[in-house]
This record gives structure tokens, C-alpha cells and sequence, in this order.
């Protein structure tokens, strides 16, 4: 199942739960319906799918009036450029209404156009930056294992954003393989592995945004070296470092960080500060798409990975 297929098939599962829902967005039952990410929503008991115009301040109220009255709903926004239209409703309406809780679900599920340059109105890809503005939740959907962590925590209730890659869109899932070690929490997933000699060199590597694909391929290039991996791939986007990850880090002989969102790489580089100060003696690698590669602005379509200096 490829990863569209996936993240389609979990939501109109969690959408399924509900006796009444909203969906709602451009194209949504109509066409290629969002290129499958849309499919069979209309058929789930009790969901009324809308297609709608392009007015996304409005559609952002919509989910918040609709949040109010009870309703569970979700946005599902075609690319994530155009929830800069709806920032007013994002942050100040929620502002507003954050201390009246507890609230049903309100997902704004966006494609974030990840493949690189696709045009000055197709190329904003910084989760991280809406979730810390608005501060609301940020959930990113990647392997076989994350895919349902992600779009259950969202569904927990009030307002949540869904990230959802395009690049990946075709691509199957990363699975988790009979040499992994799978250790699974709310904000996020380790796949562990162990060499032979117990005097292996063990590398830490941490993904954030769509970048798990890329730590995944240092990951078995060092297994085949004969290094101890672990992996952390993030869920839900959040700067903070808990004692476990903090424990995993503090075995390591050297630690890469991933992320590949543009522009600023504000969780990658909140752990690479964070990691430098409390670990000095550790070397700390970071795989970033470069400062210039502005969102406006052409880039390359995938993340370079020097898969030598990941490794040292």
C-alpha cells in the first residue's frame, strides 16, 4: 500500500467513528480528489464531504464554528501555501477560543509540497513554523508506524494540523524490519538496532519534518559498518528533549540530525543547540537544506545526504 493509500485509509477510519462529520476543501469529490488523498470520504456514514471555493480565511472559521457547535470536521487544504491565507482565523480565532474547551476534533490536513521548486506559490514547507505561530498542534504522517500515531493524534481534539508529503506520495511507507527495535510514543517512534560487538560505535540519528527517508538511509549504511543505530523519528512537532531522549543521546559515539523543511529547519536546529550544550563531547552532525534555499525560491527536490559525514 503506498503512502497516499495509507493515509487515506486511516482517516476515513477515524473519520468512521464519529456519528456526524464535516470534510471540506477544493476538490475534495471531485476529479483526482486530491490525488486519492480525498477518496471514498463521501462514502463513510455520517461524513458530509463540501467542495468548496477558494476562500481559506473563511474555511478556517468554517472548522472553528464548526468546532464550537460540536461538529467534528476536517479542511483538507491541497497545498500548504494557501493556509497562509487563513493565518487572522488560525491565530487570533483561536486566541479567542483556546480557554473554552475541551472541543471536538478540527484537522487541518495540508499537503506540503516537499518535491523541491513546483513555483512561487507551490514551495512553502514549514510546519513548524504555523504550529509555533498559532500554537496548535503539528502531526507528520511518515512511515507505516507513524502514519496512524499521527492522524489519531490529531483526531484527540480542538485544532490540529496535519502535514502531509507529496513527495512521498507514491512511495511505500519505510516499515519497520525484523532488525528493528520499535519503541513507539505519542511524539514520536525509535527503531533501534544492535551490532555483534557490543564495543560498536552507537550513532543516534533524529528526523523531523518528511525527513525520516533520509535518516533511514545513513541508518543502514552504518548497520552495514557494523555501527548500533537508533533512530527518532518525530510525530508531532514540539522543542522540547525528555528524558528519554536524553538517555538514548547521551550512549551515542556520534549523533546526526535530519530535517528538511524550508525554509529554517526550526526543530533541527532547536536539537543541535540543545544537543551541543548538554553533550560537548559528542559530535553533533546536522543534514539541513541550506539557509538560501528560501521557500520563494528554487531548491533541489531532495535533501543532499552525505552519507560519509553522517557516519564520520
Amino acid at each position: 500500500m503506498d503512502y497516499v493509500t495509507q493515509v487515506n485509509a486511516t482517516l476515513r477510519a477515524e473519520l468512521a467513528k464519529f456519528d456526524t462529520s464535516v470534510v471540506y476543501g477544493q476538490n475534495i469529490n471531485a476529479g483526482s480528489r486530491l490525488s486519492g488523498l480525498a477518496k471514498g470520504l463521501s462514502d463513510i456514514p455520517g461524513c458530509k464531504v463540501i467542495n468548496t471555493p477558494n476562500v481559506e480565511n473563511s474555511l478556517v472559521g468554517m472548522g472553528f464554528g464548526l468546532m464550537l457547535s460540536g461538529t467534528p470536521s476536517m479542511f483538507l487544504m491541497k497545498q500548504q501555501d494557501f493556509v497562509l491565507l487563513g493565518v487572522d482565523q488560525l491565530v487570533n480565532t483561536w486566541n479567542a477560543l483556546r480557554s473554552r474547551g475541551p472541543f471536538v476534533p478540527f484537522i487541518i490536513a495540508m499537503i506540503v509540497v516537499d518535491s523541491g521548486w513546483e513555483g512561487p506559490q507551490s514551495s512553502f514547507n514549514n510546519t513548524s513554523g504555523l504550529s509555533n505561530l498559532a500554537r496548535i498542534p503539528a502531526y507528520f504522517p511518515t512511515g507505516a508506524t507513524e502514519i496512524p500515531l499521527a492522524v489519531t493524534g490529531a483526531f484527540k481534539g480542538g485544532p490540529a494540523i496535519l502535514a502531509v508529503s507529496q513527495r512521498m506520495f507514491k512511495q511505500e511507507p519505510i516499515v519497520a524490519g525484523s532488525n528493528s527495535d520499535l519503541s513507539v510514543s505519542d511524539s514520536y517512534v525509535v527503531y533501534g538496532s544492535k551490532a555483534d560487538s557490543a564495543a560498536a560505535p552507537q550513532l543516534v540519528i533524529l528526523c523531523s519534518n518528511f525527513s525520516l527517508e533520509y535518516g533511514w538511509l545513513v541508518r543502514e549504511s552504518a548497520i552495514r559498518r557494523g555501527y548500533t543505530v537508533s533512530v527518532l523519528n518525530y510525530v508531532r512537532y514540539e522543542e522540547r528533549l525528555d528524558n528519554s531522549i536524553l538517555d538514548l543521546c547521551a550512549s551515542a559515539t556520534r549523533i546526526v540530525i535530519f530535517d528538511d523543511e524550508k525554509p529554517g529547519s526550526r526543530e533541527g536546529k532547536f536539537l543541535k543547540d540543545a544537543l551541543r550544550l548538554t553533550f560537548s563531547e559528542i559530535p553533533v552532525i546536522t543534514m539541513f537544506r541550506n539557509d538560501v534555499d528560501r521557500w520563494e525560491s528554487p531548491s533541489a527536490d531532495r535533501l543532499e545526504v552525505n552519507i560519509n559525514a553522517a557516519i564520520g
